[in-house]
């Protein structure tokens, strides 16, 4: 069976305004892009491949389709074009990586135990520690899949739009059940100019 995604609560009301709807101008061009989504996009087969009943729910395929052509459409679907945009934006903006690390470092967990999780894991938080982000271009995918690793491809966003440019404090890091988690915070390092974003991961 299919596994259930979130639910793409675009139409729920909410107390002040009313509605997500009521954030977006009539004619907006993220109007026109949810509603060729919705009414002119088969996307079954995309929803059908998911078969997995393991982990949390998947997000709505239609959504992050919507997500995808909006990104391309208004020109910011790169990291470092999303962190371009959110310092020029003038406002107070959170860039925030989530995600999970190594997810077979339990035997009973869901995905099985694999060593390479945790030796993924000691790499990402020694990376982290040298602010060495960039190194994980250098991870075998192979590696990667093998550590059943959630994490690679938020991380090399966060790299992308940060670049060298921010200096990271590692805070924690534990392995408390079948996955390995990591909390650091970033902050501009010496010379480089602080944009509105707050990064984290």
């Amino acid at each position: 069976m299919s596994k259930h995604f979130r639910r793409w609560k675009i139409d729920d009301i909410q107390l002040l305004p009313p509605s997500v709807q009521d954030y977006v101008a009539k004619g907006h061009l993220s109007r026109l892009i949810v509603a060729l989504v919705r009414e002119s996009l088969d996307l079954s087969e995309i929803a059908g491949s998911y078969r997995s009943g393991v982990g949390q729910p998947p997000f709505d395929p239609w959504m992050m389709t919507a997500l995808l052509l909006h990104g391309y459409a208004s020109g910011v679907y790169s990291s470092r074009r999303i962190a371009k945009a959110a310092e020029e934006s003038g406002k107070r903006v959170a860039l925030i990586a989530s995600c999970d690390h190594g997810h077979a470092h339990d035997p009973k967990g869901p995905y099985g135990f694999s060593p390479a999780s945790k030796e993924f894991d000691d790499r990402v938080v020694e990376l982290v520690k040298r602010d060495a982000l960039g190194e994980l271009l250098r991870f075998d995918r192979a590696f990667v899949s093998d550590a059943k690793a959630d994490s690679f491809w938020q991380m090399l966003m966060l790299h992308g739009a940060i670049g060298d440019r921010w200096h990271g404090d590692f805070l924690s890091y534990e392995a408390p059940t079948y996955f390995g988690m990591l909390c650091a915070a970033y902050s501009p390092g010496p010379g480089a100019r602080e944009p509105s974003a707050r990064p984290a991961v």
